[in-house]
This record gives structure tokens, C-alpha cells and sequence, in this order.
């Protein structure tokens, strides 16, 4: 009975220390996942604040971009603006100018029927 109690206390006292053993693996391994949890989690900040930085220079981007395609737009309007004046313009012109001769061919019809008699 002696060397069975013996042999128990033999198992039990390396049982004692594989556990201990293994208790501080799992100290370490656990303190080493919570120093990796929190680099991953520092490293998540990082990117989503470098996120909300590229969104809001994306959307200043987006904003000049919009703004010079509407001055653009603008000086293009105003440019297609200021040749349909230049051709009703030119459109009065002609239209006056072929007054003026029609005038002046009645005149000379006028004239030459007077000429005539």
C-alpha cells in the first residue's frame, strides 16, 4: 500500500507541475495575444482614420473637380452665348443689308420706269 500511495504521490506531484508548466504557457501565450490584439487594434485606428483622410480628400477632390467643370461649363455657355449674339447680329445685318438693296433696286425699277415715259 505504501508504494501505491507513493506512485499516486509521485503522479500527483508531476501532474502538479505539468500543470504549472502548462499555466504559464498559457499566462505568456495569453499575455502575448493581448499585446497582438492590441498592435491589431491600434493598426484598425490607424486605418480608419487614414480611411476618413482619403474619404474627405476624395470628396475635396470630387468638389474641385465638380467646381472647374462647372466654370467650364460656365465660360463654354457664355462662349456659345456670345457667338449666337455675334450671328443675330450678323443676321440684322444682312437682313437690313438686303432691305436697303431691295430699296434701292425698287428705286432703281422706280426710275427707269420713269425714265421710260
Amino acid at each position: 500500500l505504501d508504494s501505491r500511495l507513493s506512485i499516486v504521490d509521485n503522479e500527483k506531484k508531476n501532474l502538479e507541475v505539468e500543470y504549472s508548466r502548462l499555466r504559464e504557457h498559457a499566462e505568456r501565450d495569453r499575455a502575448n495575444y493581448d499585446e497582438k490584439i492590441k498592435l491589431l487594434e491600434a493598426r484598425i485606428t490607424e486605418l480608419q482614420t487614414e480611411n476618413i483622410r482619403v474619404e474627405e480628400a476624395s470628396g475635396e477632390q470630387i468638389k474641385n473637380l465638380r467646381a472647374e467643370q462647372n466654370l467650364e461649363a460656365k465660360e463654354y455657355r457664355e462662349s456659345n452665348e456670345s457667338k449666337l449674339s455675334q450671328i443675330d447680329e450678323a443676321n440684322k445685318q444682312v437682313k437690313s443689308s438686303r432691305e436697303d438693296f431691295e430699296h434701292v433696286n425698287l428705286w432703281m425699277f422706280i426710275s427707269e420706269e420713269d425714265h421710260r415715259l
